[in-house]
């Protein structure tokens, strides 16, 4: 290969790959959080750290349960009061997003109690205050005070938009759902699960729960503030001031998680960038890897007693011929020195220059035949793999024989066996 192509190949696959690794480096610690969150909610449910999922969900929380309950099945269900920022759906809408009061909570633990796939029809469904007069699709949904409904599903299974699912049930165990303010306009006194078929999976009684705790007393000026204008620069004291009021009371926050994509990152990155200068080795380097393999490897056997000479290549039948041997030569590309090579047997000798001027490169025709006693001069170079027994046969033949410069306590001995390919 051209030496000025061989040059811009390297460029330009380094100029690829860095600028791919780079790219990693920052994209792949926030897509690895937020591709793992779902799993890290489920640990920490099944932990009983449930303060901390819904942490990692509501935009504030109080970590003081609101309500709590296991059932003999396995599985079970808490509720938390929490503030949550909303995407703005409305068309004529001031904000991206807005601030709402609400219970937040978990069902967990499910492990396939709890159906909810159906392609078509599906009534999985939350309805607050659930009464008998309940009829699926016919939830009020409008601030009245039964039947207010709260959609689950969120998963497309058949990709024909319509959902048929609950995303976290699919490779998870729990559900994750928000009981808004405005959509009631009484207190909580009954939650009540749906399955897909439309029958009644659990309903939780007794509830009481209201939007009157201190909880919300002390956001209420933020909510307000927020949904007016979410950059005003008085949240910034206001969030303070909340936050300081009560050790439970938290912002959402994904610093641990955050830290651990971040680390599982760095190894990603770094198998990345290990894998393409080796790969840059092999394909467009000087092969340093197999070279450091080879040394390492005599080395071992040498220190094992176990390094054995070469055997001399028992005489070829039929050497009353003549062929064309090439000999090439590898050479670190600032070598300027002269180079002999010299073999002999019992008629014949081969003696080979090699220079700057013909590439290191000589053709000679040579009677076919076992050449020993190899011979090798180059002021400041040892070989790494000239063999001291050459067997040379076929119309055509092929030796490379690799240099590289010689250390102070280095001379030109041979030391391993022939590296030739025959034509």
């Amino acid at each position: 290969m051209n030496k000025k192509l061989k040059i811009f190949i390297k460029v330009i696959y380094y100029i690829f790959t860095l600028g791919i690794g780079i790219l990693l480096a920052f994209v792949l610690p926030g897509l690895l959080m937020t591709v793992d969150l779902p799993g890290h909610i489920e640990d920490y449910l099944n932990n009983g750290e449930f303060a901390r999922s819904v942490n990692l969900l509501a935009g504030y929380d109080d970590k003081e349960i609101a309500y709590e309950r296991v059932y003999d099945d396995g599985y079970g269900i808490v509720l938390f009061r929490t503030l949550v920022i909303i995407d703005n759906q409305e068309e004529d809408k001031k904000q991206n997003d807005n601030a709402y009061f609400a219970y937040s909570g978990f069902l967990y633990k499910l492990g396939g109690k709890y159906n909810t796939y159906k392609l078509q029809n599906n009534k999985t469904k939350l309805v607050v205050n659930h009464d008998e007069d309940y009829k699926s699709g016919k939830g009020t949904a409008d601030g009245l005070k039964k039947n207010a409904e709260v959609e689950l599903l969120g998963y497309d299974t058949n990709k024909d938009e319509m959902f048929d699912n609950v995303l976290t049930l699919v490779k998870y165990n729990y559900i994750y759902f928000e009981i808004l303010e405005k959509r009631l306009s009484t207190n909580i006194n009954n939650i009540t699960f749906i399955d897909a078929e439309g029958n009644v999976f659990l309903k939780v009684d007794g509830l009481d729960l209201d939007f009157s705790n201190v909880f919300y007393q002390r956001l209420k000026e933020f909510k307000d503030v927020y949904n007016t204008d979410s950059t005003d620069l008085r949240l910034v004291d206001l969030q303070k001031d909340f936050l300081s009021s009560s050790e439970n009371y938290e912002k959402c926050s994904y610093q641990e998680e955050t830290g651990i994509a971040a680390k599982k990152g760095a190894i990603i990155v770094l198998i990345y960038f290990i894998c393409i200068y080796i790969l840059a080795d092999f394909l467009v380097g000087q092969r340093f890897i197999i070279r450091f393999v080879s040394f390492i490897i005599k080395k071992i056997r040498k220190k094992m007693g176990k390094e054995e000479e070469p055997k001399p290549v028992e005489e070829v039948y039929g050497t009353d011929y003549y062929t064309m041997l090439t000999v090439t030569l590898k050479v670190p590309e600032d070598c300027l020195v002269n180079m002999t090579i010299h073999y002999h047997n019992e008629s014949d000798e081969i003696n080979m220059i090699f220079t700057k001027d013909n590439n290191y490169t000589v053709t000679q025709r040579t009677h076919a035949g076992v050449y020993k006693n190899a011979w090798l001069e180059a002021p400041g170079y040892v070989s790494q793999n000239l063999p001291k027994f050459l067997s040379v046969r076929g119309f055509k033949m092929n030796v490379e024989v690799s240099m590289k410069k010689a250390l102070e306590n280095e001379n030109n001995l041979v030391e391993e066996k022939e590296n030739k390919k025959e034509e």
